[in-house]
């Protein structure tokens, strides 16, 4: 695979796990990279040259199935290691959820981060920096 390949399969693999992370079941999650993609191509197929990741995952970000306030019950007794952390992020404010995955789990730099979700460098840490002790707690660490 050329090195072109494998940045596209790289990100086309940010973007699953993105949906996976920030929707609150994985039928939301399979719809919303369904509709991501879909515009994706439609922008492509217009000429309009996109770093795929970034464009897609603010695609996502503003996809209006996620503006609704989704609230997430969390029950750590009843999950353990990755399901359990799954689970507490799925559970997490969505602006304290995406800035967590975007920045610890996509491992994007803060400068994407901050293209995706249109915020400053502060705003981006200080919901990143919330998600974390957020999500200790809810796994008792």
């Amino acid at each position: 695979m050329d090195q072109g390949g494998a940045k596209l399969q790289d990100d086309l693999g940010k973007v699953r796990t993105f949906a996976r992370l920030i929707c609150v079941d994985d039928e939301s999650a399979a719809a919303l990279l369904e509709r991501a993609l879909k515009e994706a191509i439609q922008l492509a197929e217009q000429g309009m040259v996109i770093d795929v990741a970034v464009r897609m995952l603010a695609l996502m970000c503003s996809d209006p199935s996620l503006q609704a306030p989704k609230i997430v019950a969390f029950e750590p007794a009843a999950r353990h290691g990755h399901d359990a952390l799954v689970a507490g992020i799925r559970a997490l404010p969505l602006p304290q959820r995406r800035a967590l995955v975007l920045l610890d789990v996509l491992r994007l730099s803060p400068h994407d981060a901050m293209r995706v979700l249109n915020l400053d460098r502060r705003l981006l840490e200080s919901r990143r920096d919330a998600a974390r002790v957020m999500l200790r707690k809810m796994l008792g660490r």
